[in-house]
């Protein structure tokens, strides 16, 4: 009897002391993980830390870019002292800054269509649709999308046929939305515009920009297509030639532009064109660590100087081409 209960307690002893024992290992495989994810969390933390801090050197890099653009254009302002000339692309090389390097172009806007000149104030502009409908056609994309794009930034409600879409047709879609019936800051603000995506609107970006209110168009800097484009008896060679011409001598003065069409026989308004820039853009591009900070930024020059007017992040740009194509 005595040996059957010193067994039992035996066998109890043994049964407790392994519990005792795996109830230790859970205890310390638990707190074993929580040390782990502690120091995970700790090497996330210091991680994000890290990277806002190099997002803020890249914004500070991207700054100074900005503010060498600026006195670029302030120099180019003085040293031409307002005359004409064959717009150029400056370029700010590769340079070094604390962990990292910043590279920036200056890019000449002027020459771009402004897809905000499809509306004239508050009412749509006729002759910047048709300029628009003939870029597109250039450009092998449905001229209907010249009527959804104005659509999409006119003050009214009322769709442009065909093609058009107004409220009526966006707040069907899933998920509905409304046009915004005001002038757009960028281009990627088309890609919800009916029947416009994402392929078509890169082909787009090398000749049409968003700039604020209605603008001039640059004819020492407009592209071959964007010239055409003025008017349907401008054909591709007439183009070519004036950028040829224009190349080595610019063009002083609008009237000088329209006496060179004179044997063409287009009709142009004097008041849409230009023969200098009013808008720039910036596309500048920082990197610091594993950092990198894009940015598109749109300047406005005149004689009172270069202004800021607006700063985009991401590698969206005004894009608006070889000046030569």
């Amino acid at each position: 009897m005595i040996k059957r209960i010193g067994r039992r307690e035996a066998r109890r002893a043994s049964s407790e002391a392994g519990v005792a024992l795996i109830t230790a290992l859970i205890v310390v495989f638990l707190a074993t993980a929580a040390a782990v994810a502690m120091s995970e969390r700790q090497l996330f933390d210091l991680r994000r830390a890290e990277n806002l801090q190099r997002l803020d050197q890249g914004m500070l890099a991207i700054k100074g870019a900005e503010a060498w653009a600026q006195a670029a254009l302030r120099e180019d302002l003085v040293a031409h002292a307002g005359s004409a000339r064959a717009a150029r692309p400056w370029i700010l090389p590769t340079t070094e800054i604390p962990g990292g390097t910043i590279t920036a172009e200056i890019r000449d806007a002027g020459g771009c269509f402004n897809v905000n000149n499809l509306v004239d104030g508050t009412e749509p502009s006729a002759a910047g649709l048709e300029r628009f409908r003939r870029l597109l056609l250039a450009l092998s994309i449905d001229p209907k999308l010249a009527n959804a794009v104005l659509d999409w930034i006119d003050a009214d409600l009322n769709t442009t046929l065909p093609g058009g879409a107004e409220d009526d047709y966006y707040t069907r879609l899933d998920p509905p939305y409304r046009s915004p019936n005001r002038p757009i800051a960028s281009l990627g603000e088309l890609l919800k515009v009916n029947g416009m995506d994402t392929r078509t609107l890169e082909r787009l970006r090398q000749y049409a920009c968003a700039l604020p209110g209605h603008t001039t168009i640059n004819v020492n800097a407009a592209n071959t297509l964007v010239l055409m484009s003025l008017d349907e008896g401008i054909s591709k060679s007439t183009a070519e030639s004036i950028i040829a011409m224009r190349n080595s001598h610019p063009f002083a003065q609008v009237a000088d532009f329209l006496k060179r069409l004179l044997t063409v026989q287009v009709e142009l308004s004097p008041d849409d064109l230009d023969v200098q820039s009013q808008y720039y853009e910036v596309l500048g591009r920082a990197k610091v660590g594993r950092v990198e900070v894009r940015a598109t930024t749109l300047m406005a020059r005149s004689d009172a100087g270069v202004q800021v007017v607006a700063r985009r992040l991401g590698d969206e740009e005004l894009a608006t081409g070889d000046a030569n194509e």
